[in-house]
């Protein structure tokens, strides 16, 4: 029988939903195009070191933004820092991230999330949390998540 999973769980000095050990998914960018970053009321978090890299990256993908989006990041840059004081995204209109892409993708409905009942959040998110927390901490998640299943949790 499989024991339930406390909402929180810690790993180092983060912490973490533990969603991120149960929840299936897998996204293709390639076809949804961030659709689900369309809706929300702050951009995505970033690091200055990520900002860089946005701003490295900013004259490959400028022709594809909207207008509005162009005109906020003119004005204010490709992040800000938020009420919550996290450096995050511009976003438009005080939800669309600057970034996101509405091109031709005629009914996103068909291009949400794909469901892979293989991979967990964490196994998707690997690369993202090895750059934002170190090898050495992902490591430490791993075998959390092992401990977990020894106990009968996942």
């Amino acid at each position: 029988m499989v024991k339930q999973l406390p909402p929180i769980i810690q790993v180092g000095d983060v912490l973490l939903s533990s969603d991120i050990l149960t929840e299936k998914f897998c996204c293709d960018l390639s076809v949804c195009k961030g659709e689900c970053c369309v809706e929300g009321d702050a951009g995505a978090p970033v690091t200055l070191e990520e900002v860089a890299e946005i701003e490295d990256c900013l004259d490959i993908v400028w022709d594809d933004l909207s207008a509005s989006a162009q005109a906020v990041i003119d004005k204010q840059g490709v992040a800000y820092v938020d009420s919550e004081a996290d450096l995050v995204t511009s976003i438009v209109n005080g939800k669309d991230c600057v970034f996101t892409y509405y091109g031709d993708i005629e009914d996103w409905q068909t291009h949400l999330p794909i469901q892979n009942e293989n991979l967990r959040l964490y196994q998707f998110l690997r690369e993202p949390l090895i750059r934002r927390f170190g090898e050495t901490w992902y490591q430490e998640l791993l075998d959390m998540v092992e401990e977990l299943k020894r106990q009968n949790y996942l």
